[in-house]
């Protein structure tokens, strides 16, 4: 193992086993004490959460603590205190009363810190005890973590904590921060990469959740396939991984966790440094199997200002090559030249992952109406240069069922159809979006699961 740089600035290097505030790293956690608070019988996370807070009333009264977790709960991004913010619980439960819903509860994703101040409020409620103290006794302690703490609280013997470089040049302990309800449950946890490798190494066994509870938190919500409770669901060379960033004055750190290769990689720091990119890489290091691939060719398209084309479904193709092994090539070709706009290469791996999230959403009902009832296939292109051609070595694949982006009038919307979302991993880059009617999408599968079955 191998640290690097200073961790007050002046002369302490960096360690393993230094301990970095993790910001929204802390949210897997306070999840995870939801989790088992519903394995002690003590809640219900699909149940609606005035099972719990009998005061609330409207639609804050439906939404469910699995749907705050999830980020679905219909809370505006807005909803948050002021991180140095003095307020008591009870002002904070009084704000989230009083804070009209974006959405209904379950029907939208809208990243929402506060969201997790709530549910630390809602663990004390239901414990009658202390957010911190039952976080030690049920999480940290059985997990076998010895360095993990919250801001404010005495840092361990034999422990150095990094120190925060703020935005006015002031270098100060990571511990000496703001501990109230602005920045409970969604920050403020202080522990070390080992201790970070340890905690992971606990969703392996049931010293802190049962099996169940593990699949209950991985499991992603319904209207958005790659938000579960505290992490991020995605693909990495047709393998799940798990993962969620933390960023806040001072600190970054990043989990990438694969677990069907058992591949974790943990990156915290206490400076400004790209945390996902230095993870993204180390894991293209480590893992050197056959990746998915395109070929793009923007030059002669007829794009407009937003550079998206219709495509007739009979202009694409899903195909074998004729490699050893295999792989899915999948053309889609402009009409008006017949030449080829974009060749994917797709893995065996990528092809299984990417038809499983295909059936998954094409069995669920739907009750947005559709954009367009076209069974035209719409290609957007987000290329650095549309008159090139572009070489993308290494792309992700994402089915979302309800793709939320900007209309023409610069609104806002949700469009219904089917979205492949094609990224570029390692240049945090979407430069390919494909969207299906139910009808196309559904056309497309069975092509796929054909050439799959084929493999075999």
């Amino acid at each position: 193992e191998q640290s690097y740089g200073l961790a007050d600035y002046h002369s302490i290097p960096n360690t393993s086993d230094t301990r970095y505030e993790i910001a929204s790293i802390t949210k897997q956690f306070t999840a995870a004490a939801i989790y088992k608070l519903e394995m002690q019988g003590k809640i219900d996370v699909d149940a609606p959460l005035i099972n719990y807070l009998p005061d609330l009333k409207d639609e804050h009264a439906t939404m469910t603590p699995r749907q705050l977790m999830t980020h679905t709960s219909g809370l505006p991004s807005s909803f948050i205190l002021p991180y140095d913010s003095p307020a008591t619980r009870d002002e904070l439960l009084d704000l989230f009363m009083n804070t009209p819903l974006t959405a209904a509860p379950g029907t939208k994703r809208e990243y929402n810190n506060g969201a997790y101040a709530l549910l630390a409020a809602l663990i004390e409620i239901i414990t009658s005890e202390n957010f911190q103290i039952y976080m030690h006794r049920e999480i940290f302690t059985p997990a076998g973590l010895t360095t993990a703490g919250f801001i404010g609280e005495p840092t361990p013997a034999n422990v150095t904590d990094a120190y925060r470089l703020a935005h006015d040049g002031s270098i100060t302990p990571g511990a000496d921060w703001h501990t109230g309800w602005g920045y409970k449950g969604m920050g403020g946890i202080m522990i070390s990469p080992n201790d970070l490798h340890t905690w992971m190494n606990a969703f392996d066994t049931e010293d802190v959740l049962d099996d169940r509870a593990k699949e209950r938190m991985f499991t992603p919500s319904p209207i958005h396939p790659s938000s579960a409770s505290g992490w991020v669901l995605n693909l990495e060379n047709g393998l799940p991984i798990h993962m969620h960033g933390g960023s806040v004055e001072g600190f970054k750190s990043s989990i990438h966790r694969i677990p069907s290769s058992k591949l974790c990689v943990i990156v915290t720091t206490n400076n400004t440094m790209h945390n996902y990119t230095i993870a993204e890489e180390i894991i293209r290091l480590l893992d050197t199997s056959p990746r998915t691939s395109a070929t793009v060719n923007p030059s002669g398209l007829s794009l407009n200002q937003y550079k998206s084309t219709p495509l007739d479904p009979n202009a694409t193709h899903l195909s074998l090559s004729q490699d050893d092994p295999p792989c899915i090539l999948y053309t889609l070709s402009d009409p008006a030249n017949e030449s080829a706009v974009m060749t994917i290469r797709i893995t065996k791996a990528d092809a299984s992952a990417l038809a499983s999230q295909l059936k998954r959403h094409l069995s669920a009902t739907t009750t947005q109406p559709l954009t367009t009832e076209s069974d035209n296939i719409d290609l957007y292109l987000y290329p650095y240069d549309t008159t090139q051609q572009i070489e993308l070595d290494d792309i992700s694949i994402q089915c979302n069922p309800n793709y939320t982006g900007y209309g023409s009038d610069g609104k806002q919307i949700t469009d219904a159809r089917i979205t492949l979302m094609f990224t570029q991993p390692s240049r945090r880059f979407t430069p390919l979006i494909v969207k299906f009617t139910p009808s196309g999408a559904d056309s497309f599968h069975r092509d796929l699961q054909r050439l799959i079955d084929s493999m075999e």
